[in-house]
């Protein structure tokens, strides 16, 4: 039978672990991502940057920048990816000593981010825009989360959440878990099993240490 305590406070366990893996976040070659002030929305396009040179293997350190919806306000998210993430990335081409025009893209569940411009020994930066999935929208709206902005589903489609991820956490315990929140743990490949293996401590943590967790979550990560 299942504990009535760990029953009642397994949902918080999940900011607990985010505000865990906001400490562990601590280079670019895991997750980069820096706080605007006051964000009201990304926007549905914006500029891209990507380093493969100093990126070992088939790795590619990529990041987006936007200005904010009010116009007044720059995001920028960068994840260590890998080149077969994108469609229309070529090695050869992006390494290559001259200045070579790229398009390519990055397709998820949420959307699409189509990118354009040019790669030089290994260097590359253009612009990006999004295409959203309806189909994506769609299955999101039944299971709650609705009015999902174009901010929303660009950070849902880099932090690659899906229906079957946001599945699994809400058969976990986390129905009432809020966007911002599921954006936050796939991004950090917080899996449920992730979850279950930090055993009862996690669940147990004293009521401060929870709302301190909170607090380094959302003051830490804007994805």
């Amino acid at each position: 039978m299942r504990h009535p305590i760990y029953s009642s406070l397994r949902p918080l366990s999940l900011l607990v672990i985010l505000g865990l893996a906001a400490f562990a976040a601590t280079t670019f070659a895991q997750s980069r991502e820096l706080k605007p002030k006051a964000p009201t929305g990304i926007g549905a396009s914006g500029q891209w940057s990507a380093d493969v040179k100093n990126a070992a293997g088939d790795d590619i350190q990529f990041e987006l920048k936007s200005i904010s919806d009010n116009g007044r306000s720059e995001y920028s998210s960068g994840h260590t990816m890998k080149i077969s993430d994108f469609q229309g990335l070529n090695i050869g081409e992006i390494t290559n000593a001259a200045k070579t025009n790229v398009t390519f893209s990055l397709v998820r569940e949420a959307g699409t981010i189509n990118c354009e411009g040019t790669f030089s020994q290994g260097l590359g930066a253009g612009i990006w825009r999004f295409t959203p999935n309806a189909s994506f929208v769609s299955a999101m709206q039944s299971r709650g989360f609705t009015n999902l902005t174009d901010s929303d589903l660009v950070r849902a489609a880099f932090s690659n959440v899906t229906v079957k991820y946001t599945d699994e956490l809400r058969s976990a315990g986390y129905e009432k878990l809020a966007f911002d929140d599921l954006a936050r743990a796939a991004n950090h490949k917080i899996t449920v099993a992730y979850i279950n293996n930090c055993g009862p401590w996690v669940i147990t943590t004293s009521r401060w240490k929870m709302s301190s967790a909170r607090a380094i979550m959302r003051s830490t990560l804007i994805i």
